[in-house]
């Protein structure tokens, strides 16, 4: 227990010591880089024992030759023997450096003694050297010893490791003599870096577990302002620690003693702490390790990616970032690198010191790119412009050197060459849009118009001058119409109209008596231009169609055309049938303009009218009465006319001839229409009734040459002689021609339908018989059909008649020639078995049953109360029952079940299980009881037992006598009200008329309304003023 507080104790003081040798300011200096807003801020890695687990080499170590024997002064020393051995072969007694820094409290490093080693404490001296890893701010350097402390002792230091060793501290017994240095037990230091001896350390005492203790910055100037003093800064930095051990401390007997007496001289120490903080120089705060091939494992900052810098201790800036000169951070001012400023033109910079005092911004760009130049690739090259979309980055010129002023390259801050007259674009390199011929003297201007170019927009082919026009216009200048078109407007979208000319010409003019017309100034010359709305477009569309409103293009300017105009002039995209569907438009519109334009052409001979729509004299359109489109032809009328109709080219037939070319005889006559006139052949009058027409027939077997056509009067034959078919008289006696009435039930199409003479009906059809075919056939019915479709219930006799379709298993057995069912001809109903219905008796009557038997159905007789309707199962004869009610009838309750009604069927008699013999019950419920079992359903025992289940246990006899006074008070109500209401009762051993007793409940009840009488009957005294002996209605209730 008391070795552990020694070690607990040890631990304080060790941390507590740590603490002390602290740098005053590091209190204020964060852990974190950046503060809370992510701004830099100085910060510094944790405080770290520096030495643990780091290799350590000496240049003397026991056991390294050998199994070598040391002793010690003395015996108390903790050891087991006086004397012990140093092998480093063995594990268990080896003593290498490295057990100085490996924190165990039971392992040490020990040099050879002077009895293997004379050279020791003489000449050589035993060199410790430790390797930090990088640089450290160092506060202490901590030594125990496990032998007598160093006589002389020296620590040196190297500020990095291509430094030299310089000492750092001395350590003698006496200061002078050995170091010839001054010794002071309270040093004032005059300066940070003040060297300086230690004489407290070197004592012989204590002989073991001695320490020593270097305070690195501890008490020296600018101690509290160690991170703004560079000297002090420089003075605790160090990368490797050396130990020099020079002197032992003997007894002065070293010289010439025995060998027992110098193997107890040697150095030996415990424990080597080296404690103090990774050097970041502020801007990390954090070390790692690091390795790489070849080389040896070190110690690297971790620098904070908001400080901008970069090395293994952070001691430069990062590469971009070299505006102003790398600088330790501090508590006052982070000093982070600040980014290079190249306009993120240039990835690599350098610090120039002339220019940061100079400008205070000391980054010099290193190969500007995106074109730009100067020491922040800050402008453009020769040659180049800032691009408009990052203006810190620089596009080429690109002029050309034909179309620039004097062959220039360069251009101004938007990119745009100095262009010759007539030449365009950025780069010079073409022309403008009205001009062409791009050469070394400029471009010639294309002098377009503007009505006939295409989108009102002057310009031409860059090479050949060509104006690029409107679709129907024409010329290197787009000035006037294409060959088939007329009338050029610049609110056209089209330019110029095209020649329709009913498609018979492709020449034609403007019409200026129609524009002066539409001007309101008939016979003036009117310019078409004038007529021009500009606000307006002429959109021109089929007869079925509306022009839309045309839409203006972004610029507002120009109207947006998404199609070429048709042969007609039309334009499709901008027409529509319902205008509702035209497009909407976003940048405005322009509304249509009536075209004011129309044609005169010049026509073919064969035609005429401004638009050659029409036939000229003697012509006729073909094919006759078509369109104006359609040619027109010479008038054929086979020399027997003139003259014909234009359009129709029916010609004015004479010489008894007729037809659209005078190619047949007229009605009325016959021969040969081209045959020449009054010859035997020609057109004569046909032997015909008048009104009738003929032709010729070449019979071989007759001698018959002329046949009359087309009778009047509904006649027919070679010379209308007899009734035509379907009607009967006799026209060569004068008897006219009527159609015979057959009720429309014979085929029109048939030959022979009725007598032609008398009229009477031969083929009748659809059932149907008789002169007029008004009757049905046996078997058949009269078919029929609704006045109105609308009402199908008001029917009358229609076309045919039908199969009486009587169904045999339901009909009585009369049946016709054909062998099918006679039914009523008007009515189609059969002849019925008993019970069965329908028309084709096919079923049977609601309320019977039976049909398959073919016997004909019987009544269903369902009973009226537990039947739910009169008709049954149209095979059993089943009637459908209410609940709990049977039979084919429904007139029988289920067993335990009674009282059948219309509106619930039967109820259960719900006979208790234990009072009940059976589960019946009589027609008004009443159950048959067990003995001394009562009520309705048997569920409860009479007075004076209990215990239903067990069959009704007597009660004790006590409760006879309440019975008797119970039985006594029903008597005396019963004297006063007569006969009281019936109901059940679970007690009675008194003989009454009736079985019914009552419940205490009952009785109370009862007697209340007994007393409510004779209150009512004192009220009603007291009323008379009778003398009473009871004055207080009050009292007459207590009593």
């Amino acid at each position: 227990m008391s070795l552990l507080l020694l070690k607990c104790c040890i631990i304080l003081i060790a941390v507590k010591f740590a603490n002390l040798q602290e740098p005053f300011d590091t209190r204020w200096v964060s852990s974190e880089c950046v503060d809370i807003n992510g701004k830099p801020q100085m910060c510094y890695p944790p405080f770290t024992s520096v030495a643990a687990d780091r290799k350590v080499t000496a240049t003397n170590t026991c056991g390294e030759r050998g199994r070598q024997k040391y002793c010690i002064h003395m015996s108390n020393s903790g050891m087991a023997s006086r004397c012990q051995y140093c092998d480093a072969r063995n594990p268990d007694e080896s003593h290498p450096p490295e057990y100085m820094t490996d924190k165990n409290p039971n392992n040490w490093w020990q040099s050879e003694t002077m009895a293997d080693n004379k050279l020791l404490h003489f000449r050589d001296s035993v060199n410790l050297t430790i390797d930090l890893g990088t640089k450290f701010h160092v506060n202490y350097v901590y030594l125990q010893f496990k032998s007598p402390r160093p006589h002389a002792m020296v620590i040196h230091k190297r500020f990095d490791d291509s430094s030299e060793w310089t000492p750092w501290a001395y350590f003698s017994s006496n200061c002078y003599t050995y170091f010839g240095m001054a010794y002071s037990p309270r040093p004032v230091f005059n300066k940070p870096d003040e060297l300086i001896c230690y004489e407290e350390y070197s004592t012989l005492q204590p002989l073991y577990e001695g320490e020593v203790i270097f305070s690195v910055i501890n008490g020296r100037p600018n101690y509290d302002k160690f991170f703004n003093d560079v000297d002090l800064q420089r003075w605790s930095t160090a990368s490797q620690i050396l130990i020099e051990l020079k002197k032992m401390h003997t007894f002065g007997d070293e010289r010439g003693a025995e060998r027992d007496t110098l193997l107890t001289y040697y150095f030996a120490i415990q424990k080597l702490t080296v404690g103090g903080r990774c050097l970041c120089h502020g801007h990390g705060n954090e070390c790692r390790k690091s390795s790489g091939p070849g080389q040896k494992e070190r110690l690297v900052c971790v620098c904070d990616p908001a400080h901008h810098t970069s090395g293994d201790n952070c001691e430069q800036c990062q590469s971009g970032y070299h505006d102003r000169p790398w600088q330790p951070a501090t508590p006052q001012n982070a000093n982070p690198c600040v980014a290079c400023n190249c306009n993120g033109n240039a990835h690599l910079c350098e610090f120039d010191p002339e220019l940061y005092s100079r400008t205070g911004s000391g980054s010099r760009c290193i190969d500007c790119g995106n074109n730009t130049e100067g020491i922040n690739c800050e402008r453009c090259k020769s040659g180049y412009y800032p691009n408009p979309k990052q203006p810190t980055t620089c596009l080429p010129c690109s002029c050309d050197p034909v179309g620039t002023i004097d062959g220039q390259v360069e251009c101004n801050a938007q990119g745009q060459c100095q262009c010759k007259p007539g030449i365009g674009g950025k780069s010079c390199d073409h022309c403008l849009e009205d001009h062409f011929g791009f050469n070394a003297g400029g471009c010639l201007p294309c002098n377009c118009s503007e009505g006939g170019s295409y989108e009102n927009r002057p310009a031409c082919d860059s090479q050949t001058g060509q104006c690029i026009c409107k679709q129907n216009v024409a010329g290197k200048q787009c000035d006037k119409c294409k060959i088939g078109h007329y009338g050029l407007m610049s609110n056209d979208p089209l330019g110029c109209k095209p020649c329709l000319c009913s498609l018979h010409s492709s020449e034609c003019k403007l019409d200026e008596e129609h524009l002066s017309k539409v001007a309101g100034r008939p016979g003036e010359i009117i310019e078409l231009e004038s007529l021009v709305k500009p606000d307006q477009t002429i959109i021109n569309c089929p007869t079925n169609q509306k022009p839309c409103y045309a839409c203006l293009q972004k610029d507002r300017q120009h109207i947006q055309v998404g199609c070429n105009g048709t042969t007609e002039g039309h334009l499709h995209c901008l027409c529509e049938e319902d205008p509702n569907q035209c497009p909407y438009c976003p940048s405005g519109w322009r509304t249509p303009q009536i075209d004011p334009r129309s044609e005169i052409c010049t026509c073919p001979p064969q035609y005429t009218g401004k638009s050659c729509e029409f036939c000229a004299d003697g012509h006729r359109r073909d094919p006759p009465g078509g369109l104006i489109t359609d040619r027109c032809i010479l008038c054929t009328c086979n020399n027997h006319a003139t003259r014909c109709d234009p359009e129709s080219g029916q010609c004015e037939c004479q010489d008894n001839t007729g037809g659209l070319f005078c190619d047949r005889c007229a009605d009325g006559y016959y021969g040969d229409a081209i045959a020449a006139i009054n010859s035997s052949d020609a057109c004569k009058p046909c032997p015909c009734p008048s009104e009738a027409k003929c032709e010729q027939v070449h019979w071989p077997d007759r001698s018959i040459k002329v046949v009359c056509k087309d009778c009047p009067d509904n006649r027919s034959g070679i010379r209308c002689e007899r009734c035509a078919e379907n009607f009967y008289g006799d026209p060569v006696k004068g008897i006219p021609c009527k159609p015979c009435d057959c009720s429309n039930n014979v085929d029109p199409r048939e030959f022979g339908n009725c007598d032609g003479k008398t009229g009477e009906c031969l083929k009748c059809l659809f059932g149907t018989s008789g002169k007029h075919c008004e009757q049905c056939l046996p078997g058949y019915r009269r078919n029929l059909k609704p006045i109105n479709i609308s009402d199908l219930s008001d029917l009358i006799p229609a076309r045919g008649c039908s199969p009486c379709e009587c169904n045999p298993i339901g009909t009585l057995a009369n049946y016709g020639s054909q062998g099918i069912g006679v039914c009523n001809p008007e009515t189609g109903q059969c002849p019925c078995k008993p019970g069965v219905g329908g028309v084709n008796c096919d079923k049977c009557f609601d309320g019977f049953y039976g049909f398959h038997t073919g016997q004909g159905c019987q009544p269903c007789d369902c009973n009226s109360v537990g039947a739910v309707q009169e008709s049954c199962d149209d095979r059993t004869g089943q009637c459908e029952c209410r609940p709990n009610v049977i039979g084919r009838q429904c007139d029988q309750c289920r067993p335990a079940y009674f009282n059948m009604t219309t509106s619930v069927g039967c109820q259960s008699c719900n006979c208790h299980i234990y009072g009940a013999e059976i589960s019946q019950c009589d027609k008004n419920g009443q159950c048959i009881c067990k003995p001394f079992a009562v009520g309705v359903n048997c569920e409860q025992c009479q007075e004076n037992h209990y215990n239903l289940q067990a069959g009704c246990l007597p009660c004790p006899a006590c409760y006879n006598l309440v019975q008797a006074r119970v039985a006594k008070l029903w008597g005396m109500l019963e004297s006063v009200f007569g006969p009281i209401k019936q109901g059940p009762s679970t007690t009675s051993l008194i003989t009454r008329e009736s079985t019914e007793t009552f419940d205490d409940k009952e009785l109370f009840e009862e007697i209340k309304r007994l007393n409510d009488t004779i209150v009512k009957l004192y009220q009603d005294i007291l009323g008379y003023e009778a003398d009473n002996s009871i004055i207080d209605q009050k009292q007459f209730k207590n009593t």
